[in-house]
């Protein structure tokens, strides 16, 4: 009842005394004196510019403190006045989610000015967190992918190859992307899906570490984008971006090759609706991609199309000088052809996937006066997706034991009862899949609607400025799941005691999904509150964010809990005193919905920064900070008692019958262990950042995280030392709960950056390491976050010595180099060099159970691949056309066509048994074991042509 109380009471505060625009805009703060350093109370500060026409005025407090909030990036004029003193004016430049201090000093007479020149701050002296802020102008300089997930190669220590979410001391489903302060992260995997033009970029902030309460809960690291909006001046763009398959190099590989053909053009508009007040911009994008020249090791494969329309319209609002509204929408649809054919792929076996993607955006911000603002925001975000296959094969359709291929996705594989390879044309190896696609359907569409309501008060007390901030928010996330199998699904050889007796094996396994649907949902409510002050050289940022979510699965079903006596082995999971078949007694098990409450996510943040040394704006800092992540929703489907899950039968290689059906033990009838905490991130960093003078900064920082408290489905494990049976004697039923896994990632960056004048240049280098036992064996972008194989079985169990090690996404060695340089002729050259230790991996022996290579034979990362060095450079050439102008622009990508592998096949056998190294007969070697699987792209050029106006 006391948690309770205080939970209520953080909610009152923030609907009463309400945060800063911070997701969207920026501020500039200070704080005014005379000339002797006293403050001066009263003065009057106002600030204006082409994004805010009408201005911001505000008043000091007491101490001469001051704090203009809600400012649209870009560059401003700052005056500060007081009776008898004179002005002092000052072009300030507002970044996203910065606070730009600046000193202002008046000392002069009535009659007189002081006007100083732009000011970027080198150093936030008052921030505890780990970000960087880059312009369009920086972007565009950079030979960088023209896309919203191209930008995220600027963060330092950030993996890239590592698909479109790039992991950043923790697995990519950890992350947070934002657009416009929306959470475009999807709700139920985690990943970005919903990437968009460079187009429509303003500005992007990339905060590694130090993520504050109103910021919400995060693992990763978070990405927000703000896109342009429209002023008093009418301005444009319209772009084309070509490129041939004539621009790029061969493949490393001949048998795994493919070249991209890309034509995108694109075009903005902005400009005032109504002068001062309403302001406009729209966009058109559009994308026509064929991927050709294809062949994998099966041999030719046909050409791969990816079609995307986007539009994006926005309307911002200056109704007057102490309130912004703003309100967008976003469309973006994809449709693509042959699709998902790996390098061990048939033709026959791929896709055609569908997404339809739309983000709405509606906010308001009133600056109530110079003490109070308030915001209110609403996002909606939504995500569809379809997939069909290339080959429709009927759902069961009669089974052809001679043409297994003509029934399903078949996937070739080799007897350990007789030895015999089963292997049928196209295939001309082990491990390929040809016929059919696993799944004749597969719709997943996601939506998240999202409510905040946010204030800052600035105040001054305990002879210190206080910025408070709190809010409250509320999240309903839901996902629709529709599936049916293609055919018999996945059908593969199998010598499973499922087969019957020895002389029965080896046998078909067909692994399938019986056509139905789910739909899943999941509710989240947030409360912050938090408290940047300052005593003139030292600010502590000290907040606190609580968080309660609830999972509801089959849209209003209920979960099946463990009823029963229970004790704690000493690792944080529950023991039951007994289990229940699906028939069993009631007394075992009850039903409810997962509930992990506020007193459960309780989230500290605490940040020191101290400013060593006054005229040279150097700090020191450090920060702690507790995330549980839980924005990844996919808990509402992983625990449901009845999933669209998968069963396995089993037939008879010669004849086709039916010899038994088995519903596979990890998606149905699971019990969900009650009390369920949250899987959470302790964060610890600590830095230095000094400004050098002419425009050069340097910072050095660690960072130390470890998560722990993962959510899974298990099954017997050393966590049960003797795993109780059903009461119909078989084997236990999937818990669903906590188990004893964990992640570390220690890290130490140093960069070092020049940001004016006609060159601009960043260089860093992180020395990092990513272990740990909690292993997601499945590298696709959908990857499921609470329901993978890790505690599956034996081999698989965060307690197997095997699963401990250094994790796929660690790089050791990351060194970033990127910069640009202007010439009078108007001509700009950006180049960017990095560096990249190679993806660890592991041999990987057969599991029976899956029918995949999951087993780890040796410790977690116990090999690695080359490192990877990639050159890119950009020439463009600035053309003026009377108000307009024209850039011809070349890109090339991977100057030097490095082409190290990025995957292997870890396969070290190729049926079963396959458990340990001195225990696989020679024959039974697997001979694709550590050939490479994908390789990095290689060279390739890309021409442009942008009219601005």
């Amino acid at each position: 009842m006391r948690f309770r109380a205080v939970v209520i009471a953080l909610a009152c505060l923030a609907l009463l005394a309400p945060s800063v625009l911070a997701q969207t805009t920026g501020s500039v703060s200070g704080t005014v004196r005379d000339k002797d350093g006293g403050p001066l109370p009263g003065a009057t500060v106002t600030i204006s510019g082409p994004q805010v026409p009408l201005g911001q005025t505000t008043t000091t407090l007491s101490d001469g403190a001051f704090r203009v909030p809600a400012l649209p990036p870009g560059t401003y004029r700052l005056t500060a006045e007081f009776p008898g003193m004179g002005s002092f004016k000052q072009d300030v430049v507002v970044g996203l989610g910065k606070d730009t201090e600046v000193r202002p000093i008046l000392r002069l007479t009535a009659t007189a000015e002081v006007l100083v020149t732009a000011a970027t701050p080198m150093v936030d002296t008052k921030a505890t967190d780990i970000s960087k802020v880059v312009t369009k102008e920086t972007i565009e300089k950079l030979p960088l992918a023209r896309t919203f997930t191209g930008t995220f190669q600027l963060a330092p220590g950030v993996a890239e190859n590592n698909s479109s979410a790039p992991s950043a001391g923790g697995f990519r489903q950890d992350n947070t992307f934002l657009y416009d302060g929306v959470n475009i992260t999807n709700p139920f995997f985690g990943d970005l899906y919903q990437d968009f033009a460079e187009l429509d970029i303003q500005e992007v902030s990339i905060t590694r570490g130090g993520v504050t309460a109103e910021f919400g809960r995060t693992g990763g690291f978070i990405v927000n984008g703000v896109t342009k909006s429209g002023t008093n001046n009418f301005h444009g763009e319209a772009r084309l971006e070509y490129q041939p398959t004539s621009f790029a190099a061969a493949s490393k590989d001949p048998k795994l090759t493919s070249k991209f053909q890309k034509f995108r053009p694109g075009v903005d508009v902005a400009g005032p609706v109504w002068k001062d007040h309403v302001f406009a911009y729209g966009s058109v994008n559009l994308l026509r991609q064929t991927e050709e020249q294809r062949v994998n090791n099966l041999g030719v494969v046909p050409d791969g199309t990816n079609h995307v329309n986007e539009f994006f319209g926005k309307l911002t609002g200056n109704p007057a000088s102490n309130m912004l509204i703003d309100a967008s929408f976003r469309y973006r649809g994809i449709d693509a052809t042959n699709a998902d054919i790996g390098s061990s792929t048939a033709p026959s076996a791929g896709d055609q996937p569908k997404t339809i993607d739309r983000v709405i955006v509606g906010s308001w911000f009133w600056t109530v006066n110079s003490r109070v603002s308030v915001e209110a925001r609403y996002n909606h975000n939504e995500d569809n997706n379809s997939v069909s296959p290339n080959t429709f094969i009927p759902f069961k359709t009669t089974f052809d034991p001679a043409h297994p291929y003509l029934v399903g996705s078949f996937v070739t594989g080799k007897s350990s009862t007789n030895g015999v390879s089963y292997i049928f044309p196209p295939a001309n190896g082990l491990g390929q899949r040809i016929g059919g696609s696993d799944l004749a359907q597969n719709d997943q569409n996601f939506f998240r609607d999202e409510f905040r309501l946010q204030s800052s008060y600035l105040a001054s007390f305990l002879g210190a400025t206080h910025d408070l901030r709190a809010g409250v928010t509320l999240s309903t996330n839901r996902e629709t799941l529709v599936r049916a199998a293609d055919g018999w699904g996945t059908i593969t050889i199998s010598d499973s005691s499922n087969c019957g007796p020895a002389s029965a094996r080896p046998c078909y396994r067909a692994r399938y999904t019986t056509p139905g649907s789910q739909i899943s949902r999941s509710k989240t409510y947030g409360v912050f509150l938090q408290d940047q002050a300052t005593w003139n050289r030292l600010t502590v940022n000290a907040g606190v964010l609580v968080n309660e979510d609830y999972y509801i699965p089959n849209d209003n079903g209920s979960f099946s809990f463990i009823r029963g006596d229970f004790h704690t082995p000493g690792n944080g999971t529950s023991i039951p005193a007994c289990s229940v078949a699906p028939a069993g007694a009631p007394a075992c098990s009850y039903k409810g919905r997962i509930n992990i409450p506020w007193s459960k996510q309780f989230q500290p943040r605490l940040g020191v920064s101290y400013e060593i040394d006054s005229s040279a704006h150097d700090k020191v800092y450090a920060n702690f900070a507790r995330y549980d992540n839980m924005d990844n929703q996919s808990l509402a489907r992983a625990a449901a008692p009845i999933r669209l899950g998968r069963t396995d039968t089993y037939l008879n290689i010669t004849t086709g019958a039916v010899i038994k059906d088995v519903v596979r033990a990890n998606q149905n009838g699971k019990l969900v262990i009650p009390n369920i905490k949250p899987t959470y991130t302790d964060e610890t960093l600590f830095g230095y950042a000094r400004p050098l003078g002419g425009g050069w900064s340097a910072e050095l920082w660690g960072m130390y995280r470890y998560s722990t408290g993962i959510i899974e489905d298990f099954t017997a494990n050393p966590v049960y030392p003797t795993p109780p049976t059903n009461n119909n004697g078989s084997a236990p039923d999937f818990r669903y709960g906590n188990i004893p896994g964990y992640r570390r990632y220690r890290a130490i960056t140093v960069e070092a950056r020049k940001s004016t004048g006609n060159w601009t240049l960043d260089a860093s280098y992180t020395l990092s390491r990513l272990d740990g036992n909690w292993n997601l064996e499945d590298n696709g972008t959908s990857l499921f976050y609470s329901s993978s194989y890790v505690g599956d079985g034996p081999g698989l169990f965060p307690t197997d010595p095997n699963q401990k090690g250094v994790e796929l996404s660690d790089r050791t060695h990351i060194a970033k180099l990127f910069g640009s340089y202007t010439l009078p002729t108007h001509t700009v050259i950006g180049g960017y060099l990095r560096y990249q230790s190679g993806r660890p991996w592991e041999a990987r022996g057969f599991d029976a159970a899956n029918g995949v290579a999951l087993q780890h034979l040796e410790p977690t990362g116990s090999r690695r691949l080359d490192p990877w060095t990639n050159f890119d450079i950009l020439v463009a050439q600035n053309i003026p056309l009377g108000p307009a102008n024209l850039r011809i622009e070349g890109r090339v990508l991977n100057l030097f066509n490095s082409q190290p592998p990025l995957t292997v096949n870890q396969t070290y056998c190729n049926s079963q048994p396959c458990l340990d190294f001195a225990y696989v007969d020679p024959a039974n070697l697997n001979p694709n074991f550590g050939k490479p699987t994908s390789y990095a792209p290689a060279r390739r050029a890309i021409l442009s042509a942008i009219v601005s106006y």
